[in-house]
């Protein structure tokens, strides 16, 4: 017999549970962490969770991803494994709404999906990251150099109650580079 996860903002019967998935959710629902799985086991089943958690205590979540596909993914994966409202969940790209109608979706929409140029573009003047109580960065291990990801955690980690949670299936091998 099969078993789910159980929580109020998750679709019923939707997630199969998965004692590593569950496990992993435990350690990193509450901390800035890493998770470092091969492409096919659930991190962004594990994001949900986390993003479930973090919008049950009133938090918005930001959620961003290098390319415009897998913002769609992503926003789909959401949208399809919980109950939140099409409302709740928007995807924003530099291509998808002017500045003014993005300003508008960040502060209606309950998590962003996008972008971290748009994003990095939008921040101080469109949006606020005081709002978000967790930043997903997808594809983490671009976090090097002039790369928007980069410039986003700088300005978001000074504030109380942030948290990142950082998803790659290829970390690369240099510990002191990771860290």
């Amino acid at each position: 017999m099969k078993e789910y996860i159980e929580h109020d903002l998750i679709e019923h019967n939707k997630i199969e549970k998965r004692l590593y998935q569950v496990n992993i959710y435990g350690e990193v629902k509450d901390k800035n962490s890493l998770v470092v799985l091969p492409t096919g086991l659930g991190k962004t089943i594990i994001a949900i969770m986390v993003l479930a958690y973090k919008l049950s205590l009133g938090k918005k979540v930001l959620f961003l991803a290098p390319t415009k596909p897998l913002c769609e993914q992503h926003a789909s994966s959401v949208k399809n494994l919980t109950i939140l409202s099409d409302d709740d969940v928007a995807v924003v790209t530099g291509e998808t709404y002017t500045p003014r109608k993005r300003k508008e979706i960040y502060k209606k929409a309950r998590v962003i999906v996008a972008t971290p140029q748009t994003i990095e573009n939008d921040v101080d003047n469109q949006l606020s990251l005081n709002d978000y109580g967790l930043i997903i960065f997808d594809e983490v291990h671009r976090t090097v150099g002039d790369y928007a990801y980069v410039k986003i955690i700088e300005s978001y980690r000074s504030i109380s109650g942030s948290q990142v949670l950082g998803l790659t299936a290829s970390p690369g091998s240099d510990f002191e580079k990771l860290k």
